[in-house]
């Protein structure tokens, strides 16, 4: 693993709501891409996109590949229309 950007996944709080089920799949969407909005965030966000230029990039996440609860879905199509 080269890089961990740890503000880069979901808060616990919204992790969790997600996993009681208090939230659908497009409020925490719309949840998780307000939190992605910090300028921590956005500088991570794009040193990716930038990286990626030059060498693959996997983004990991605990949740199975094809999980519909998976951030890194979301992070992934943020990271693509920055």
């Amino acid at each position: 693993m080269d890089a961990w950007f740890y503000e880069l996944s979901p808060s616990k709080s919204l992790t969790e709501k997600l996993e009681r089920g208090e939230l659908s799949m497009n409020v925490y969407t719309e949840l998780y891409q307000k939190e992605m909005s910090t300028s921590q965030s956005i500088s991570n966000i794009k040193w990716i996109k930038d990286y990626s230029r030059r060498i693959d990039v996997v983004l990991l996440c605990y949740e199975p590949e094809n999980s519909n609860k998976c951030h890194r879905h979301i992070l992934k199509q943020i990271i693509e229309q920055s």
